[in-house]
């Protein structure tokens, strides 16, 4: 079978790329590879209609998205896919490995993650997650109830697991993606204390507090999100967000506000942003 191959060129780093991965979800693609040229999407044949389908509307907002195009004969995605992915050592405290990394020294870091992550955004190359997982490792979970939204490979999910949090709850939209967090949540030994469910915020109005909230989603998202997180707040409860741009900090700080949050800091890596905030419960000053 054939493949649509669509080529995004463009630099490492560069804010496009998390926004375009984000429009990916809603076509009909088998695999990405990712390199320091850019973006690479496959489409199989029997599921191409036409280039006119083919949309970026979260990315075109930003900039108009424009992209190559050629059939390709049947690709080994698993070698292309793991000849790519690299461990990462975060802090020299935190290790993420795919199982084939037979190299790591995993007795040099205090955790190591395990992954196969697919098409799940979350592998923490992208500077986003690197930001939260720094978050983590300063801010420990351990004895918290926990939320992750838009959990994505679960990576933060684990993580939490990792530090002996209470409990947590991981929460993704795409279908693909949460059986994947489901799968990588279970080969890190960490069910037990994880749950993984497929949706979107409204899936919050069945749960109980939570002492700590990671949030790694575009700015639109939070945006309309905030008011379900404050939702599950109680007073002291800790949100850490991610996923958006220096120029999008004073709106997610003003939405926040009116959200019952206060902010406590900021961190940036490469063009993105982390802003860390503090729930205060009504009538608590």
């Amino acid at each position: 079978m054939r493949y649509l191959a669509l080529t995004f060129l463009m630099e490492e780093g560069d804010p496009r790329r998390e926004v375009i991965m984000a429009d990916f979800d809603s076509l009909p693609i088998e695999t990405v590879t990712d390199d320091a040229s850019g973006l690479m999407a496959y489409i199989p044949e029997n599921a191409f209609t036409s280039l006119d389908d083919i949309k970026f509307p979260l990315a075109n907002a930003i900039e108009t998205v424009t992209f190559d195009h050629a059939w390709i004969a049947h690709q080994n995605w698993n070698a292309i896919w793991e000849s790519q992915f690299e461990p990462i050592a975060i802090k020299q405290a935190l290790l993420l490995r795919a199982p084939f990394h037979d190299d790591a020294k995993d007795e040099d870091f205090t955790f190591v993650i395990e992954m196969m992550p697919k098409m799940a955004f979350g592998t923490g190359h992208h500077p986003t997650t690197y930001l939260m997982l720094e978050r983590m490792l300063n801010e420990p979970v351990n004895g918290l109830r926990m939320l992750d939204m838009g959990c994505g490979t679960a990576v933060l999910s684990v993580m939490g697991c990792l530090q002996k949090a209470s409990q947590v709850v991981g929460i993704e939209l795409d279908a693909h993606a949460a059986d994947n967090a489901r799968e990588i949540v279970l080969n890190n030994g960490v069910e037990a204390q994880c749950e993984i469910l497929t949706g979107d915020a409204s899936l919050l109005e069945t749960q109980a507090p939570f002492d700590v909230i990671y949030a790694n989603i575009n700015r639109n998202v939070l945006l309309a999100d905030l008011p379900a997180y404050a939702m599950v707040s109680k007073d002291g409860t800790m949100l850490h967000l991610s996923g958006f741009y220096p120029s999008d900090v004073a709106q997610l700080k003003a939405r926040a506000k009116d959200c019952g949050y206060h902010p406590l800091s900021e961190a940036k890596n490469q063009a993105w942003m982390q802003l860390t905030l503090r729930y205060d419960a009504p009538g608590d000053s």
